[in-house]
């Protein structure tokens, strides 16, 4: 099954923890990313919900505090009709 799935994870080493941890899950043939869209496009053998867990648990955004510090946050995902960079598959 091919699913889409958009993520606010806007940390590149983060966003690279998360398409590694995918890729190495058991079910996932294939995990094509584009991180400037925040969106991977999936092949796998899994429960949607368990991909878009895996993604919150590992993913995390930086967000900045209002003193101005700099903080990891609870990244968000969900599954989408199309990735804006990626083709249709036939």
């Amino acid at each position: 099954m091919l699913t889409y799935v958009t993520a606010d994870v806007n940390c590149p080493n983060c966003f690279n923890q998360v398409i590694d941890t995918i890729r190495a899950t058991p079910g996932v043939h294939s995990a094509a990313p584009h991180i400037d869209k925040g969106c991977i496009a999936i092949n796998h053998d899994l429960d949607e919900a368990d991909l878009l867990a895996t993604i919150t648990t590992v993913g995390h955004t930086l967000d900045i505090a209002p003193n101005g510090e700099v903080t990891m946050g609870q990244a968000h995902a969900a599954s989408a009709q199309l990735c804006s960079e990626h083709e249709p598959q036939p």
